[in-house]
Order: C-alpha cells, then structure tokens, then sequence
C-alpha cells in the first residue's frame, strides 16, 4: 500500500519577528513525502533488496513514538524552538534558537518539521532551501555521498518534474529514510530548490493508512 506523508512546511530565511510571516508567506509550499512510492512500499520485506538492519529513530534525545511534550522539551535542550505561529496538532516546525542554521548529522539545516501520529513522534524532517538550483543538487550530492557509507539505499526514479533526485532506504523495523531534491514555487510565484532528508517510522502510520 502507497503511505503518502502530505505536508505544508516553512523555509524561513530571516529570523526578525516582524519579517517572520512575510518570508514564512513567500516560502511555503507543498511538499510529498513517500517511502518509495511502490517500488517498497508495496513489497513484503524479504522482496525488498538492500534491507538494512537499522535505521535511525532516535534525534535529539527523542525516539519516535514520544510524546509532544517530551519531543519539545527535549528539542529545546537542543537549542530548538517552535515556530508556535505556523504550527498545527500534527505538525511542529523548529529552528535554532542561537543562530540562523542547527547542525545535524555533519550538515548545516536553516529547519526542521516533526510530524506526529496519534499524538506520537512519526517523522521528522530536514531541509534548505536554494534560489541555485546546482547549489541543492551539490547539497544532495554531498549528503548522499555520507548517508550512503552509513545505509543501503534505492534510487527511486520518479515521474515527477519537481523532483530531481530521491533515494530511499528501509529497515526490518518499518523506518525509513528518505533524500529529495526537489523544485518548487512559492506564493510570490519564485522558483526554489530544496535537499530534504526525511526519517520516518512507518509501523506509526498503518493505524491511519486507509483514511482519506
């Protein structure tokens, strides 16, 4: 079965309150996050080629299943603050308290979205956004380049013109980690590419999975 993650989440380049909103309206935009559409979603786990053993789900002192309120205490240790003004009941949007972008995983990231299920930590995603687009496919490139040493990934070739690349792994307990680089226009009819990387815990998303 097909899990599709929908979700609206901010690129905010400026962290003056006053201009938060203008930029948070330019920049947001629709984002589709899948665990290989068909190619492993679909399959049962011993078809899947290049399984993994285990793939991350613990970030920021956090593993998925946590509550809200332990993910935002934990996250705030972290020098991680919501943008309470763009958040919903699923989703919390982060960024760096101390400064315009937070380290994670060796890369620099201007923000983050956690999604929840149930009122559980499920996803969580990583991301920039480019004007340049040979600036987000060297970003791409480069965070391939490290993940790939770590995980067994599956290039999936999309018939998407907004994506230009997207490579995915999975393991036996349900997660799944995902690379984008992906095209998109906001509000003000701008044209941005983004590198996101994406972690998710499917086993969450089953309870929900044939809702519309």
């Amino acid at each position: 079965m097909v899990l599709f993650f929908f979700h609206i989440f901010a690129a905010i380049k400026s962290y003056n309150y006053e201009n938060q909103i203008q930029t948070l309206a330019t920049l947001l935009f629709l984002c589709l996050f899948t665990l290989s559409c068909n190619k492993s979603g679909n399959k049962k786990e011993s078809e899947v080629e290049n399984m993994n053993d285990h793939i991350q789900d613990t970030f920021f002192d956090t593993k998925f299943g946590a509550s809200k309120e332990e993910l935002i205490a934990n996250f705030k240790k972290h020098d991680l603050e919501e943008l309470s003004f763009v958040n919903s009941d699923d989703l919390l949007h982060f960024i760096s308290i101390q400064s315009k972008k937070f380290s994670f995983g060796g890369f620099s990231w201007e923000n983050l979205t956690v999604a929840f299920t149930n009122g559980k930590f499920s996803a969580i995603q990583f991301y920039n956004a480019h004007k340049d687009k040979a600036q987000s496919i060297s970003e791409c490139n480069q965070i391939y380049d490290k993940i790939n040493q770590k995980y067994n990934f599956l290039e999936d070739n999309l018939n998407d013109s907004t994506i230009f690349k997207q490579y995915v792994a999975i393991d036996h307990n349900q997660n799944s980690i995902v690379l984008t680089g992906c095209r998109y226009e906001s509000m003000g009819n701008e044209i941005y590419y983004t590198a996101i990387l994406s972690y998710r815990n499917d086993s969450l998303f089953n309870a929900v999975s044939d809702e519309l």
